[in-house]
């Protein structure tokens, strides 16, 4: 049996950008520094590939702990993003093991490949809100999403049209695009979990 909810996009698109406009600087300064950092770590002989990798897999959960700090204080500073350096190994294996599986399902077809990025679309907003292990995140998702496959789904295309407009404004858009973008999918998460209360006690009740 499914966990019982609504996605009311509209509603968590209006709380992404008024998250966004909070804390607008720190939004863009991040983006600025995984543009950099995009640009200089794979150019870094041996080392670079993995380099970029273990930053890229705190893209999100920045923008994701700015957010949870704007929540509960109603706005944010660089200090909100202390928690990325105890949280480091699960976003790393979250990012790798996401990655991986989604990478692979549109390797040999793009339906798996669209299937995979739906069900885990909430991977990295668990792992940073209910600070649960990689596997346990992944799981999570996976259980939440169950039963509500198409709507979590249109949210996911929403995320993604969202970046590709912030790239069609000459790519600068894309400071604004992607955090949120990202933001969106807390934003939905959040909301998911006011309608059905606490998300691990409701997910351990799902029969898959």
């Amino acid at each position: 049996m499914a966990a019982n909810y609504e996605v009311h996009l509209g509603k968590s698109l209006q709380s992404a950008w008024n998250t966004f406009l909070k804390a607008p600087e720190i939004f863009i300064a991040l983006m600025l520094g995984q543009f950099a950092l995009s640009f200089v770590l794979p150019r870094i002989p041996y080392l670079g590939f993995f380099l970029w990798i273990f930053v890229a897999s705190f893209t999100m959960p920045s923008f994701i702990l700015v957010a949870e700090a704007v929540r509960r204080n109603g706005s944010a500073t660089f200090e909100s993003l202390r928690p990325l350096l105890a949280l480091a190994p699960q976003l790393v294996c979250v990012f790798l093991l996401k990655s991986a599986l989604v990478g692979l399902g549109f390797i040999i077809l793009f339906v798996p490949g669209v299937y995979l990025a739906t069900i885990y679309a909430f991977a990295e907003v668990i792992a940073v809100v209910e600070k649960k292990t990689f596997w346990q995140s992944m799981e999570t998702s996976r259980q939440v999403v169950n039963g509500h496959w198409f709507p979590i789904f249109g949210l996911v295309a929403t995320a993604v049209l969202i970046v590709i407009a912030g790239v069609m404004v000459l790519g600068v858009g894309m400071l604004v695009a992607v955090p949120v973008a990202t933001l969106l999918l807390h934003a939905t998460y959040r909301d998911i979990r006011a309608q059905v209360g606490v998300i691990p006690q409701v997910v351990s009740e799902i029969v898959v």
